[in-house]
């Protein structure tokens, strides 16, 4: 450590040096009617060693040694990784470098300890080991460049290599080395087969060596790639398929069924009424036809060549008609097909199915639509509304409150900077997240509806009839302390929010502090849908949220689905509680996202808690953070009514919480530093701020990532 610390020593007179058991046990007592500070705790960390907060007390006053993450460190710790259409699309075929078994064991020695190998099972490890390339290093040579986007892992073969870290305008200190000395392989850029983010040092060779490479794609082919996922995505790609949901496409590829051909095998010919449709599994087929289907004496003329992956026949599932062309085995061919009257025992008639789609997004369009007339916003556009405050800057854009002209009516615009999005490469999550808005037509306490989009040259605005003050965040520093009652409430509050996007099916995956609001009335509100995602009975397999909020199947990479939030949901009331999450130790250097990620999937399912955390407390804690998401208190099967239930929560009347603020007020203390930070948006500099919301610089660059936005379809173009 390189920073000044300074220790304050209180000296008080008349105390015994060695205090009596009556004293220690009053203090005791006097210590357990002590709020829980967000600055003061003792607490395990995952692997339970006892790390704790040392604070030193003057004049009753709090100092602790260790903080949580700024909110600068907790912005670069939140992954936004998105798995690219070209990444999903592209099939993987892997292409075995020879290893000698030496070797192998070498690269298995070296990668054992790491968290992102340990849930690998014998098939997945082979494969890894198979793939990793050998790359051969001159001395002087830079693997890797600080700064440099990553997105390969690398075991040390042989060699020495010099770990460089850019200090200002120092230039490049050297933190450490990595060699084969101690008899060890050492390996380096873990993060890079989880998400692609700049290198955090730069690491050169000191010395001729070889390393062994992995890259990101290849490992999360070899982790989320089957058989089951690449039919699904070929069923998706079938035109008169894409109103089926994931999970109806799961459905169907579960009962395909299996046929094989020799060559020159006619599947279907042409003329024929037959209700089947094909997926080429191994194999070619050849398209033919005739003009004239019924002459014998017409040659067949080739249309084309179909290969595995590709589909035939797809019309038979919704209409009785002849075959348009004969296909034709091209060598042994291997399909998968389903009959008409199979697919509509599973699923129903796909006719059906397509309508009552239509009729669904048609129908929400059309509320959406009467919402937005009876508020006076149909076809807004920035010039209709005067700002009056901006309450929150995001990392993207801002929160405006803002007075319609024409109703007078007070909305709070989620504005985002179309040139921000552009530079986070968040365009496909922001399209995401509109169309996530547009599918919700029902109030909720806690989630906001959307009630019309609109853009302007610079940005894209998303219209809430609610009034945002600050971010929960701020109200938690604000506040500096809370006690169990005032977490129970906010936490109740998180908790409705994620059970209502339950039920429509929405993942929401960002429960951290910085990105939860609370409007004028003290409550918690849910408007940040980036990293939200519909899974449709699919598991999603980005990597995304803030680090220390990630669970440890999202870590581990495999998929991941609605526990994911009642894990957060156990981080969040952890860290109101205490201001930092189970995972930190305080030290910058030990605290680093690799180091993190560690501890969470180390973790076992025990932690030492505070001793103000009330053990109704410390029970839900732990059954949320329960490391097996079948497990985990909210998704197992007495599902999410199990945490509403919870004693925990006894102390509150779930159903005015459902009401929210026509039944209840939100805590004493939280509602008076809202109202006080309230009165300072409502003045004459907070409007002369805000006059700025709607001068950025125009955008410029491609616009075709952000059409449909203003449109009512729950469905991005």
């Amino acid at each position: 450590r390189t920073d000044d610390i300074t220790m304050i020593l209180a000296f008080i007179d008349g105390v015994a040096d060695t205090a009596d058991e009556q004293s220690g046990e009053a203090i005791d007592r006097m210590q357990g009617r002590r709020k829980s500070s967000r600055r003061e705790s003792r607490r395990g960390s995952a692997d339970s060693i006892f790390l704790g907060l040392d604070v030193v007390r003057a004049g009753g006053e709090n100092r602790p040694v260790r903080r949580g993450l700024s909110k600068e460190k907790r912005q670069a710790m939140t992954v936004a990784e998105t798995v690219t259409n070209e990444e999903d699309e592209v099939e993987y075929t892997p292409v075995v470098v020879p290893k000698s078994q030496n070797e192998r064991d070498r690269i298995r020695s070296a990668v054992k300890a790491n968290f992102l190998f340990q849930h690998l099972n014998d098939q997945q490890q082979q494969l890894v080991f198979d793939v990793m390339k050998r790359v051969l290093v001159k001395a002087g040579e830079v693997v890797i460049k600080q700064g440099d986007a990553g997105d390969l892992f690398y075991v040390v073969e042989s060699g020495e290599y010099s770990v460089l870290i850019a200090q200002g305008g120092k230039g490049e200190v050297e933190v450490m080395q990595y060699s084969t000395a101690g008899g060890t392989n050492p390996c380096f850029g873990e993060l890079a087969l989880m998400y692609s983010k700049p290198r955090a040092a730069t690491v050169k060779a000191l010395s001729d060596g070889q390393l062994w490479a992995m890259d990101r794609s290849a490992f999360r082919h070899i982790l989320m790639k089957s058989s089951s996922t690449s039919l699904v995505k070929t069923l998706r790609s079938v035109e008169i398929l894409k109103t089926l949901s994931v999970g109806q496409l799961q459905r169907l590829s579960d009962v395909l069924t299996e046929v094989t051909y020799k060559s020159g095998d006619y599947v279907i010919q042409q003329g024929e009424f037959t209700e089947t449709f094909y997926i080429i599994m191994e194999g070619k087929a050849t398209v033919t036809k005739r003009d004239d289907p019924d002459s014998a004496a017409e040659p067949e003329a080739q249309v084309m060549q179909l290969s595995a992956g590709q589909y035939f026949g797809e019309r038979a599932l919704i209409e009785q008609a002849p075959r348009a062309a004969n296909v034709k085995a091209d060598g042994r061919l291997k399909c998968l097909h389903i009959s008409k009257d199979a697919f509509e025992e599973v699923l129903g008639p796909l006719q059906a199915i397509i309508d009552e789609d239509r009729k669904w997004r048609e129908k929400v369009a059309k509320t959406k639509q009467l919402v937005q007339e009876a508020e006076g916003l149909a076809n807004v556009t920035t010039t209709d509304f005067e700002p009056q405050a901006v309450p929150v800057a995001t990392d993207y854009g801002r929160l405006v409150i803002a007075q319609n002209k024409n109703s007078q009516s007070v909305y709070t615009l989620k504005g985002a900077s179309k040139s921000k999005v552009v530079q986070l490469g968040q365009q496909s999550r922001l399209m995401s997240e509109k169309a996530l808005f547009a599918s919700l037509v029902n109030h909720h306490a806690y989630v906001p509806l959307a009630l019309g989009n609109f853009v302007d040259e610079a940005c894209l605005y998303t219209v809430f009839k609610v009034r945002i003050v600050m971010e929960l965040s701020a109200l938690l520093e604000a506040l500096s302390s809370i006690d169990e009652s005032t977490a129970n409430f906010y936490a109740a509050n998180v908790l409705l929010a994620v059970q209502h996007l339950h039920n429509e099916g929405i993942c929401y995956r960002n429960l951290a502090p910085d990105n939860l609001f609370v409007d004028r009335d003290g409550f918690v509100q849910l408007m940040d849908f980036r990293f939200a995602v519909k899974l449709d009975g699919a598991q999603a397999r980005d990597y995304c949220g803030l680090a220390t909020y990630l669970a440890p199947e999202q870590v581990a990479g495999t998929g991941h689905s609605l526990p994911v939030d009642y894990w957060a949901l156990g981080i969040l009331i952890y860290e109101m509680l205490t201001g930092t999450a189970p995972w930190l130790t305080g030290d910058p250097i030990r605290d680093s996202e690799l180091n993190i990620y560690s501890r969470i999937t180390a973790f076992k399912g025990e932690l030492d808690f505070p001793k103000e955390f009330s053990a109704d407390l410390q029970e839900l804690l732990l059954e949320l953070l329960a490391p097996n998401p079948t497990r985990r208190i909210g998704t197992r099967g007495a599902g999410a009514e199990e945490v509403q239930r919870h004693q925990w929560f006894s102390t509150l009347n779930m159903e005015d919480m459902h009401a929210g603020g026509n039944a209840m007020r939100a805590p004493y203390h939280a509602l008076r530093k809202v109202e006080e930070v309230a009165k300072t948006l409502n003045t004459s500099e907070a409007a002369a701020a805000a006059a700025e919301a709607f001068s950025e610089p125009p955008y410029s660059g491609d616009s075709s990532w952000f059409d449909g936005f203003v449109s009512f379809t729950s469905k991005t173009s």
